[in-house]
C-alpha cells in the first residue's frame, strides 16, 4: 500500500515537473511610460496621435518582470491612428522589448483623449505574453503630459496545475479506499 501511494505520488511529481518545464516563461508586470517633454499632437477630427520621430518618451516606473529596466529609460512611441485601428508596435525600448497593440477597447474624448486596449507584450528573456494597454492625455496639442500603462497579469496556469495535482491525489486515495 506504502509502495503505490509512492508510485503515484512520485508520478504526479513527474508529471507536474514536466508540465512546468513545458511552461512558457510569460510576462508577469506593469510598465509606465511618459512623455520625454517633446512635443506631440492629438487630432481628434482625424481620430490621431501624433508624436516626434526618435526617442520620445521614457519608462517612469515598473513593477515585476519589467523591474529590470531602469527608469528613464529611452522610448519611441510610434504615432497612430485609433480609429480605425490597425493592430501595429506601439512602443519600442529596444528590438526584443516592445508592444504590440492588437485593439482599442475604449475610447474617451474631452480635453484630452484616454484609450484602452489589447495586444502582445514582448520583453528580452520572456515569452510573448497578451496584455493590456491604456493611453491618457492632458490635452491635445503641444507638450503636455501624457502615459501609457501596459499590465500583463499572471496566466493562471500554477492554480491550474495545483488543481490538477490535488485532483490526482482524490483519485488515488479513492482507488486505495476500493482496494
Amino acid at each position: 500500500m506504502k509502495t503505490s501511494l509512492l508510485k503515484i505520488a512520485g508520478s504526479i511529481i513527474a508529471a507536474l515537473a514536466l508540465a512546468s518545464a513545458a511552461k512558457a516563461t510569460q510576462i508577469q508586470g506593469e510598465i509606465g511610460i511618459v512623455s520625454n517633454g517633446n512635443v506631440m499632437n492629438i487630432d481628434l477630427n482625424a481620430n490621431t496621435v501624433t508624436f516626434t520621430s526618435g526617442t520620445n518618451a521614457k519608462v517612469n516606473y515598473t513593477v515585476g518582470d519589467y523591474s529590470a529596466i531602469a527608469d528613464g529609460t529611452a522610448v519611441h512611441y510610434s504615432s497612430f491612428t485609433y480609429l480605425p485601428y490597425a493592430p501595429m508596435t506601439i512602443w519600442t525600448i529596444n528590438a526584443s522589448t516592445y508592444f504590440v497593440l492588437t485593439s482599442i477597447t475604449a475610447i474617451a474624448e474631452s480635453s484630452g483623449l484616454v484609450l484602452q486596449g489589447y495586444g502582445t507584450a514582448y520583453l528580452t528573456g520572456y515569452d510573448a505574453t497578451p496584455g493590456a494597454w491604456s493611453f491618457a492625455a492632458s490635452q491635445t496639442t503641444g507638450k503636455f503630459n501624457w502615459s501609457s500603462t501596459n499590465v500583463v497579469p499572471e496566466g493562471g496556469l500554477t492554480a491550474a496545475m495545483l488543481g490538477l495535482g490535488l485532483l490526482g491525489l482524490g483519485l488515488a486515495a479513492r482507488r486505495q479506499k476500493r482496494a
